[in-house]
Order: structure tokens, then sequence, then C-alpha cells
């Protein structure tokens, strides 16, 4: 018995202008020597009966050898190629394969090699699994793995997996303004639409009242900012925003946010006026406070 993988020798000896063949219920060499041998690097299609035969051409002599019976033993089975995360994934999570093989001896040790779309990868090769953290639509594929003996004799290469990495569709935005929705005539604010996930770039769009664009851009970040330079009463009314990407082409609406404009003179002037009411309600306080005293005495 043979372990797959081993050389096995065929020895012919003193076979003077002999012609032989290797048969195992087949054809399987010929030669022309004296003294011969055949290796052969044994796989599992090897397992049968073996004999020789040869032909002393000249003589018109022909003898065939006793028959010999090999078995060789597996090593290690085909791999399984197995996906320890979904096949199907969200761009970000992790993608983990493994290469799940039965081994027939506990002394033999074996080499892995991952492939991806017919290209090896970059990866330790003692080991027989294959992660990656993060992965990206660029991941998408078909993955198969490669077992191997350390010596190289025995190969087998497992059937392929497809793993599809998705874009993550963008969430529905939020817009907020600072420094508030009541805002000062001549001041400065700025307005935020940020989203809480969504694969990047993310297509940012402004709007106010509804329909009319203000501002667009196309970020690889979760928040684009619109900065308002100088408020004016026509800064007035609502805002909203959208967003979109490769994953979702609609875009994605926020809540309207009205937006008044206080106007600057009317401010300050509202501004006095509260603090004269201030001061004469502190005078006329302090006046009746006098009276009190006078009354007193």
């Amino acid at each position: 018995m043979f372990d797959e993988g081993n050389v096995v020798d065929v020895v012919y000896r003193d076979l003077q202008d002999a012609f032989g063949k290797v048969l195992h219920n087949r054809l399987v060499g010929k030669i022309e020597a004296s003294n011969y041998k055949h290796m052969v690097a044994a796989s599992l299609n090897d397992s049968g009966t073996y004999l020789c035969e040869a032909n002393a051409f000249y003589h018109g002599v022909k003898k065939k050898s006793d028959e010999v019976s090999v078995s060789v033993k597996e090593v290690f089975s085909k791999p399984v190629l197995s996906a320890e995360s979904e096949v199907k994934l969200f761009e970000g999570q992790q993608l983990k394969l493994l290469c799940l093989v039965e081994i027939s001896r506990s002394s033999s040790s074996l080499r892995y090699k991952f492939y991806k779309d017919g290209q090896a990868l970059n990866f330790a090769e003692d080991h027989n699994y294959y992660i990656k953290e993060t992965s990206r639509p660029d991941d998408s594929g078909s993955y198969l793995c490669e077992a191997t003996t350390w010596n190289s004799e025995v190969k087998k290469l497992s059937n392929p997996v497809s793993v599809s990495v998705r874009r993550i569709p963008v969430s529905k935005p939020e817009l907020t303004i600072s420094p508030g929705t009541e805002l000062i005539e001549g001041d400065t604010a700025s307005i935020a639409c940020s989203v809480s996930n969504g694969s990047t770039p993310i297509n940012y769009i402004f709007y106010k009242q509804t329909n009319q664009e203000i501002y667009r851009e196309a970020s690889n970040l979760p928040k684009s900012i619109y900065q308002i330079g100088h408020i004016k009463k026509s800064t007035e009314g609502d805002y909203s925003c959208g967003v979109s990407n490769e994953a979702e082409e609609l875009p994605q609406h926020s809540e309207p946010v009205a937006v008044s404009v206080i106007d600057c003179a009317r401010s300050i002037i509202e501004y006095i006026q509260g603090r004269v009411g201030w001061i004469f309600m502190i005078l006329r306080e302090w006046i009746k406070g006098q009276g009190r005293k006078v009354e007193l005495r």
C-alpha cells in the first residue's frame, strides 16, 4: 500500500534487447532497455493490478511477470471552500473563507492557497482561512482554495464559491442649522446634511422651498455643509436636503426645516426697549421703597 503522492518504482532487470510494457489494466508505458526503472508519483487512480511484459524480438520470446496489486491511500480529501460569513455581503462587513480538508494521517501537514478570479491572494500559507476585515465591492468574484502537501507532490483544488459584496444604501438624511432656525440679518449660518450610513461617495443636494436647488456636492464624508455668508430677509424659508449613492439612485430626502430672519435694526430697538423697560421697573421699585421709608418716620 502506498500513500497518495509517494513515488513508486517499477523495475525491469536483465532483459537483453527486450521490449517491455507496464500494465495496469491498460498500457501505461513501454521501453527498450536491458535495465529500466519507471517512476510514478502515485495518485488514487493508480490503485489496481500491475504486471510487465517483455518481448525478445530476435528470439520470438514473450514473457509476462507475476501480477502485483497496488493500493494508493488518500492523504487528504478534496478541499471544500466554505464562507464563514455570508456569501452576499454589504460593504464594510468581514469576509472570511475556510478551506476545509479531511487529513487521513495526523503527521501530514498542508499548505493552502486562495484564489480570486484565478489570481492567487497574498496570505500565510500555513493557515486554512482567508480573512478580509473590511470588504469592498471589488472583492466580489469567484473564489477557490488549493491544498498542497509541503513537498508539493499532492495538490487538490476546491470547487469555486461566488462572493458578492454590495454597496450600502444611503440612509435618510437629517438637516440641522447652526446657530439655530432664528437668524439675525447680516450674520452667517451653516446648513448641515448628515447620514448615519451609506457607501461612499454620497451625493448631497440642498434645497430651498422643496424644489429650488441651492447647492450640491459628492463627498466621501457622512456630512455635507452649506454655508450662508450674509443672511438677508430673503434667506427665510423652508430648507431640506436629498442624498443618494450607487446603491440608492433615487434620493432620500430630509424633513424640511423652517428658517426665520430677524431684522437687525428692529432687534436693536427691541433690545433697547427691553433694557429701558427693565431700568424703569428697577427705578419704580426704588421710589416705592423710598416712599415707605418716609411714612415710617
